[in-house]
């Protein structure tokens, strides 16, 4: 995603989700100190990102998680 957003390879940035899936809300607080540092996050929140915002939406057996 960072690649395909044209963001340079040290910029530091915001991470917003959605999903329906309580599984994976938890995952992603449960790894959330994890997601900052690897991929530069800078917060990590919860709820819909800005319309001109690059989004993906991945499914897995756990539920459907929109980035």
């Amino acid at each position: 995603m960072r690649k395909d957003a044209d963001f340079s390879v040290d910029a530091r940035v915001n991470m917003h989700y959605q999903s329906d899936s309580e599984d994976m809300k938890n995952i992603v607080k449960e790894f959330s100190e994890f997601l900052k540092e690897e991929a530069l996050i800078i917060n990590i929140l919860e709820g819909n990102c800005d319309a001109d915002t690059r989004s993906d939406t991945y499914e897995s057996e756990n539920g459907n998680i929109t980035f």
